[in-house]
């Protein structure tokens, strides 16, 4: 049997997250509904973040289009069938792989910051 369980909701979420900017802690909230107190208190951070509230950390969005880039990263050629955990998807000096990695940031460019992908590409 899996130790965890499916996830609450948007709906739900939702209704906690409004009930919390009523005015309830999210230790009330913990205690009469099923979440627990740092679970609430993800959720309204995070719901912080979506809504532009606050800038710390990343939005939904945000997260969604990392997790897509390193995705597509672990299946492009850069990598070449190496092993995402490597350090590096060329080895030091390896010109045909350093141009692999330009012509994979040049190619998505449009779509992802540069310096994020140059980041998760070394």
């Amino acid at each position: 049997m899996s130790s965890t369980r499916a996830p609450y909701p948007q709906e739900f979420r939702r209704q906690i997250i409004d009930l919390m900017r009523a005015g309830r802690t999210p230790r009330e909230l913990a205690r009469e509904f099923e979440p627990t107190y740092e679970t609430i208190h993800a959720w309204v951070h995070q719901a912080d973040r979506d809504e532009g509230r606050t800038a710390s950390g990343l939005s939904t969005e945000q997260r969604d289009e990392l997790r897509q880039l390193h995705r597509e990263i672990r299946q492009s050629s850069v990598w070449s069938g190496r092993s995402w955990q490597k350090p590096r998807p060329y080895a030091k000096g390896d010109r045909l792989g350093a141009t692999k990695v330009y012509e994979f940031v040049s190619a998505h460019q449009d779509r992802y910051p540069i310096a994020t992908m140059c980041r998760l590409l070394e």
